[in-house]
């Protein structure tokens, strides 16, 4: 049977030729369907109904991209006046990041967080830094607000009082949010999510209520609008289409631009990860000095590592194991020809293989992001032994002639 199949290829070359580049130049193409997904909650089985109902929570409640910056004092505790100053300064730079949710920002510098105290017939409730000096006895009685409530200590004051938190949350961290808008463009004119899903229900794709009709979301696709509000959208989900604006209102709160109506991108509304590390990053490290040490932590945090690695493998660590691959071969076979060959048909592997993952709108993720490499070096290593075993039969076909 394999002689058969051989025997074919040999009898049509450049027909086999021509086809392979034509299914090569195919499976290229459909690179443009591939998606990244590295939220692991985006691996999860979405249709159970444990996952079905914390996705509807995050959805409701936000809390699936919390960060968590740390403000440590590196002499004594936290509350002195510079540290303090410097957690009030960073509570309030970290609001105007693009996709927040400032209603889940806490911290014992923030105005949400109270101090209450009952004397009497009455109740002082009051912010944590309101009427508080930066004096020894200001930062005393701070001190004194902060630890008279357990709730604070080791939630947003270690025990020890050295190091301090900030909490934040950022909109869109629903699993099938974030799967769906990796197939949105990062750039250009907006392609509603509408158009590129083949129209699932307007309510999976960004969290509005199904009361928006279909006609009125085509009427927004077109720049007219709607006509009228029906129901508001979810806290942490996407900006009204009615009313172009969303939670926080102001410029990052608008609904972005469609088709025919502006320029602006789905960025506005949906901060990557890689976005949101580097935006706390510009703030927090205006903060840090010899005294003060400030660490940053969460899920969109070690995502944004994830995806920075990701592209360094596809920059740097692919053409090297390409390179390494390329140096073995030429020392194996001593020739050109014993060094292309195999890298060619491995090549060839990977874009095909790669190119039927975009075909089947299968994502890579964390699971398979290493599937391309491993291919290039399995394929590799298959046309290096088919390649070995021609070299030998055509030896051993040459000692017979000349005999």
């Amino acid at each position: 049977m394999l002689q058969k199949h051989i025997k074919r290829i040999v009898r049509f070359p450049v027909t086999i030729i021509l086809l392979t580049i034509f299914a090569t130049f195919f499976f290229a193409y459909q690179f443009k369907s591939l998606s990244m997904v590295l939220d692991p909650k985006a691996l999860l089985p979405q249709e159970h109904p444990y996952v079905k109902l914390n996705n509807e929570i995050e959805k409701q409640f936000g809390g699936s991209r919390v960060v968590l910056i740390g403000l440590a004092s590196k002499d004594g505790d936290i509350f002195n006046p510079s540290d303090i100053e410097k957690l009030r300064r960073i509570n309030e730079e970290v609001k105007k990041i693009p996709g927040i949710l400032e209603n889940n920002v806490v911290s014992i510098a923030d105005k949400k967080v109270k101090y209450v105290r009952a004397e009497g017939n009455t109740l002082e409730i009051k912010s944590m830094l309101e009427g508080i000096e930066y004096t020894p006895e200001g930062m005393k009685e701070l001190k004194n607000r902060v630890y008279s409530n357990p709730m604070f200590v080791n939630s947003l004051v270690s025990a020890d009082g050295k190091v301090a938190a900030i909490i934040l949350d950022f909109k869109g961290g629903a699993s099938d949010w974030s799967k769906k808008t990796s197939q949105i463009p990062h750039s250009g004119t907006f392609l509603s999510p509408y158009d590129r899903l083949g129209k699932p229900r307007l309510s999976e794709v960004v969290g509005i209520s199904s009361a928006y009709a279909e006609e009125d979301w085509k009427k927004w696709q077109g720049g007219g609008g709607t006509t009228e509000k029906k129901q508001d959208v979810s806290p942490t989900t996407s900006p009204s289409p009615s009313t172009g604006e969303g939670q926080g209102g102001g410029e990052q709160g608008k609904w972005p631009a469609v088709a025919g109506g502006g320029e602006k991108s789905w960025e506005q509304w949906y901060v990557s990860d890689s976005t949101i590390h580097k935006k706390i990053l510009e703030i927090v490290d205006k903060y840090k000095d010899a005294n003060t040490d400030i660490y940053v932590g969460g899920l969109p945090i070690a995502l944004a590592f994830l995806e920075a690695d990701s592209l360094r493998m596809t920059k740097y660590v692919y053409p090297l194991a390409l390179i390494v691959i390329m140096i073995v071969l030429y020392f194996v076979f001593q020739s050109i020809q014993g060094m292309i060959l195999p890298i060619v048909c491995a090549l060839l592997s990977v874009v095909w293989a790669v190119g039927l993952m975009g075909v089947f709108k299968i994502p890579l993720d964390p699971w398979n992001m290493m599937t391309p490499i491993l291919i290039l070096a399995v394929a590799a290593g298959h046309s290096v032994q088919i390649l070995k075993r021609y070299y030998e039969e055509l030896g051993n076909a040459k000692v017979s002639s000349e005999q």
